[in-house]
């Protein structure tokens, strides 16, 4: 795992479904990337090293190129992020479909192999100039919770010792509100094109 120091950085935002699981019989919080749960589970706030999910024999370092959607993805600004979750909110209101009403949003930096964001899956969603995918991403806060799950912050807080915001209280259209408003992640670098 690399952590070099003299790489560039870049500063973005991920989202997360956000719940707890039994870990060798301890409950504990944990977060999980949208598009592949199963495979990516964020325990702590750590350095998370992105994985290609191609058939075995397919696979190389992630990521790779503009046909491959491997990488973790990093959305540059909140607003588009916040944009995104809306949409899919709309396609079922009251919850993100994929993610549940239980979601946690943070700031993250990026850095490694970089490449171009791949477009959303609707393409009405979002610009895929906005998005990058990083070999290597932590968190490094904030992190917002969805009103579902305010009460959980302080558990997660022990794992992810980065800074925390109460969400209040409110529907999750109302949340997504109070983060559009938010004010943006500065940036290291330049954003790639």
């Amino acid at each position: 795992m690399s952590d070099d120091t003299a790489q560039p950085r870049y500063i973005g935002w991920r989202y997360w479904a956000a719940g707890k699981m039994d870990l060798d019989g301890e409950i504990r919080p944990v977060l999980l990337a949208p598009a592949i749960r199963k495979n990516a589970r964020w325990l702590d706030a750590t350095t998370h090293t992105s994985k290609c999910m191609a058939p075995i024999g397919a696979r190389h370092v992630a990521p790779v190129g503009p046909k491959c959607g491997c990488g973790i993805r990093i959305v540059r600004r909140l607003p588009n992020l916040i944009h995104y979750m809306r949409k899919r909110h709309q396609q079922d209101p009251g919850v993100d479909p994929l993610l549940g009403p239980c979601v946690a949003i943070g700031r993250v930096e990026g850095w490694g192999c970089i490449e171009p964001g791949v477009p959303w899956r609707s393409k009405d969603i979002g610009d895929p100039s906005d998005t990058i995918r990083a070999e290597f991403v932590r968190i490094i806060g904030p992190l917002f919770f969805s009103p579902a799950i305010a009460v959980w912050q302080n558990d997660f807080h022990r794992y992810f010792p980065v800074q925390r915001r109460s969400s209040g209280l409110g529907t999750y259209q109302e949340w997504l509100t109070r983060m559009s408003r938010l004010p943006d992640a500065k940036r290291r670098q330049p954003w790639p094109t």
